[in-house]
């Protein structure tokens, strides 16, 4: 083995997506030097059928394949458990230490619920560092990775992110998920998530921040997501800028949905020069209302977003006040460009 590269094959996995690779998966993660290395799959298949747990903590470690549909890791329908976490519980001691998820498919066969990949960030900045990790590291990075859930159940989530971690980036990029509930759900609060050039088609929800979670600094930027019920759905999202994606809803849907929904005390956040499309025809009874602005929210702008066909372009529901709606373009399918049920917001058409 070389010094710092744990490869399941060197523990008897065979990747044929036929084998029980469990035991040898879990021996390479055990085998994971203390100071930090990489987790290596070769191109294969690795069947496994329990939860896969690595300790990041005061360490840097990297999980990675040879590309996607190249390396795969795959739960198989009879697996006692789900997904891969990686723990990061724990104060920086000196040093950023990273996380790096890159070129590898996940795969979940069963129908009950699960998380693919799991980050928890929970305690580890150390108050002397922040400026350090927030203005120039990123901790988190998962890219060129994609999900795929059962279908058409769409179980669990493609990738959760969790722990009250604060000053800490996370950088998903070039990511694909298919047919799961989440593309990404955040369970706590988070500081600084960035999610570019992505494709989440066939899923619940693209992004989306729980009852009890905020996100400040929230970066999406060019990407793609077809969802049945919210493409981003969030409470306290704080200074996000969400610009130039493409927002889709599910045609396969019969649910209504949305395009953005901010709720609580989200304020202070860029919506702008993206396109919301409804593929479903006209006879569709199911409804899509583009942004929806509710809670407390206060000090959004809305810019230059294109509307090719929705049932509202935006709303701002009673309590949202001093939003700012201008420079929209509104196909003819779209009913309602501006709804203010508050009488505080400002709409300024093209």
């Amino acid at each position: 083995m070389v010094y710092g590269i744990s490869d399941p094959r060197e523990f008897g996995a065979v990747g044929d997506g036929v084998a029980d690779d469990t035991q040898a998966v879990r021996s390479a993660i055990d085998n994971i030097p203390a100071a930090g290395g990489v987790l290596y799959f070769p191109p294969g298949t690795y069947l496994v059928r329990e939860h896969l747990a690595i300790n990041a903590e005061a360490r840097a470690v990297h999980v990675r394949g040879e590309g996607i549909g190249v390396s795969c890791i795959e739960w198989a329908e009879d697996a006692s458990g789900l997904g891969m976490s990686i723990c990061q519980c724990r104060p920086q001691q000196g040093r950023t230490d990273f996380t790096n998820v890159n070129n590898l498919s996940f795969y979940v066969r069963q129908t009950n619920k699960g998380t693919a990949l799991k980050v928890d960030c929970g305690g580890q900045v150390d108050p002397g560092l922040r400026c350090l990790v927030n203005r120039v590291n990123p901790r988190t990075t998962v890219h060129q990775c994609e999900f795929r859930g059962a279908i058409p159940e769409r179980s669990g989530s493609a990738m959760m992110l969790s722990g009250s971690c604060g000053n800490v980036e996370v950088q998903v990029q070039a990511c694909w998920a298919f047919y799961v509930q989440h593309g990404i759900f955040i369970s706590d609060k988070l500081e600084g998530l960035k999610v570019q050039q992505c494709d989440f088609v066939a899923v619940d929800f693209g992004v989306r921040i729980g009852a009890s979670g905020s996100c400040l600094q929230l970066n999406l930027v060019n990407n793609h997501i077809n969802a049945a019920f919210g493409c981003i759905n969030g409470s306290n999202v704080n200074q996000a800028a969400i610009m130039a994606n493409l927002f889709y809803k599910d045609p396969d849907s019969t649910s209504n949905s949305v395009g953005v929904q901010l709720d609580g005390a989200s304020s202070f956040n860029i919506i702008a020069n993206n396109v919301f499309v409804n593929p479903s025809p006209e006879s569709h009874p199911a409804l899509f209302h583009a942004i929806v602005l509710q809670g407390n929210c206060a000090h959004n702008l809305c810019q230059g977003n294109v509307f090719q066909r929705a049932t509202d372009a935006v709303i701002c529901m009673q309590g949202a006040h001093d939003n700012i709606c201008c420079g929209s373009i509104c196909g003819p399918a779209v009913a309602k460009p501006w709804t203010d049920m508050d009488g505080t917001n400002r709409f300024y058409p093209m």
